[in-house]
């Protein structure tokens, strides 16, 4: 409301018109979470009784409370922009606006390990302890889309729709074919797989329970280790530059480590973290609303010219 009340003078403006239409565009394609409410990296934190979801500034640092729940076992972000956390302890999936209101996406959802979303904005989550992976549509129809996998934990999707599953019991990790409830082994060569996140090259990242390790498979599924040294590394996500952070079970710190493999402590003082979800803030959509911003700026020059040679006249 504030912005079309501050932007109301202009469309009254013929000549500042096409300025105002153009930064109100830019505004409305800005995601919810970059307009406001969220940034920076969310920690899901066990604590044995009330979990902590926390906020861990852009630039790392002291985390702030962002709200408790009965058990957080895993946290995404939706194409709306919202945070959704699978809450175990409820069997359900909280749904969290920019505002932070709260409110219930799903029930009857047992042992949410991890979520994820497709382009089609329906949701997915692995439940661990079923072996199951379950679809939940926009309009909250839920069905079972895939069973009888085993001890299953982080999953994400590639840009080309393809699912892929980290399975430690049958030291897997599984790929499904968009619209296929069949899975296929894209990798065997993880004995623990627990995290797992797919960066904008395609590469998929898989944290290993069993040595501590984090390998980097391509999409051909050649492996590398890409970093080492970890204990229970339980959760991965990349941020938009690329940067992938990492949290352990039995650590108190969330490392982040570059896409140059340089790790540092991120953030720190967590009793058992558990989850972790960066809010996704395209580039892009920023740069159209400055765009917008310094086209209506300069669109004060020529009026403000014409004004400078009439006085002159006048003079």
């Amino acid at each position: 409301m504030l912005i079309k009340a501050l932007l109301a003078p202009l469309f009254l403006n013929l000549s500042f018109r096409p300025t105002a239409v153009a930064l109100l565009a830019a505004i409305a394609f800005l995601p919810a979470a970059a307009r406001a409410g969220f940034s920076g990296l969310y920690v899901g934190d066990y604590t044995g009784s009330a979990d902590v979801v926390y906020q861990v500034p852009v630039s790392g640092g002291t985390p702030t409370v962002v709200d408790t729940f009965s058990a957080v076992d895993s946290l995404v972000f939706g194409p709306n922009g919202n945070l959704y956390v699978g809450d175990a302890g409820t069997a359900s999936i909280i749904e969290i606006q920019p505002n932070g209101s709260t409110f219930t996406f799903a029930t009857g959802v047992t042992s949410p390990a991890s979520l994820a979303f497709d382009s089609s904005g329906n949701l997915f989550v692995s439940q661990n302890s079923l072996g199951n992976i379950t679809e939940i549509t926009p309009g909250d129809q839920q069905s079972v889309f895939a069973s009888g996998l085993g001890a299953i934990h982080q999953i994400a999707f590639d840009s080309s729709g393809n699912l892929f599953v980290a399975d430690s019991q049958h030291s897997v990790i599984d790929e499904f074919a968009p619209g296929n409830s069949t899975p296929t082994v894209f990798t065997s060569a993880v004995v623990g797989p627990l995290g797992l996140a797919i960066t904008a090259s395609g590469n998929i990242e898989v944290s290993d329970g069993n040595n501590g390790d984090i390998y980097s498979f391509t999409p051909s599924a050649t492996r590398t280790v890409f970093a080492s040294g970890f204990t229970d590394p339980l959760t991965l996500a990349l941020d938009p530059s690329g940067n992938l952070y990492v949290a352990s079970f039995n650590d108190s710190d969330i490392i982040q480590i570059t896409p140059g493999q340089q790790q540092s402590v991120f953030a720190t003082g967590f009793n058992q973290p558990i989850a972790l979800a960066y809010t996704p803030v395209p580039e892009p959509a920023v740069s159209t609303l400055m765009l917008a911003l310094a086209g209506f700026l300069l669109s004060f020059l020529p009026r403000a010219r014409r004004k400078l040679k009439l006085g002159r006249l006048h003079d």
